[in-house]
């Protein structure tokens, strides 16, 4: 994690110089486009790495430490775009029918976990739960109304939504200290 985002960083904010040098822009905020890609990634590769089959056929991962950690790290946007996109993107490839879902629900994580970004104290703890509440309620909602599911499935796979959600936040938040520990 460490070596991705100084590399996104150099390599980034040399790929604008190069923009801004060779087209002469005046006015060009990259707003660090470089680190929300690198965090998809990370997003995707976490969520794809150990994935453990649960009841309904979906799989408990670790991609919500990642979400609640650039959730934290990077503020709302790279939260929503590397939590929906990169989540997303692991689902088309293990578990297509859940890729709608999980867009949605953890784009929404991601979001009100970026919500604490430069906060402090007990809004850093607040938001990531929320977040964490969203996947809750989001997977259980959502797996209810798809017709392959059903209530039995969103049922049967409510406790394991639940450990997942409580080992995105504790992990992210963890993660977050440990960056902030290092000062990056």
């Amino acid at each position: 994690m460490l070596s991705l985002i100084t590399e996104a960083s150099h390599k980034g904010q040399y790929i604008d110089n190069r923009i801004i040098h060779c087209h002469q822009v005046k006015k060009y905020n990259p707003n660090q486009w470089y680190l929300t890609l690198g965090f998809l990634v990370m997003v995707t590769v976490a969520t794809m790495i150990i994935p453990i089959p649960v009841p309904g056929g979906g799989f408990f991962n670790f991609g919500d430490v990642m979400i609640v950690f650039i959730g934290l790290y990077a503020g709302k946007k790279a939260g929503a775009i590397a939590g929906g996109i990169g989540s997303a993107i692991a689902d088309l490839l293990l578990f297509p029918l859940f890729a709608p879902i999980t867009l949605i629900v953890k784009g929404l994580e991601g979001f009100i976990c970026g919500l604490a970004h430069q906060k402090s104290g007990f809004l850093q703890i607040i938001f990531p739960l929320i977040g964490a509440i969203v996947i809750i309620v989001g997977y259980f909602i959502g797996e209810w109304f798809l017709p392959q599911l059903g209530k039995a499935v969103a049922l049967a796979d409510l406790p394991v939504n639940i450990v997942q959600a409580l080992v995105g936040f504790v992990g992210g938040r963890a993660l977050f200290e440990a960056a902030k520990y290092l000062n990056l």
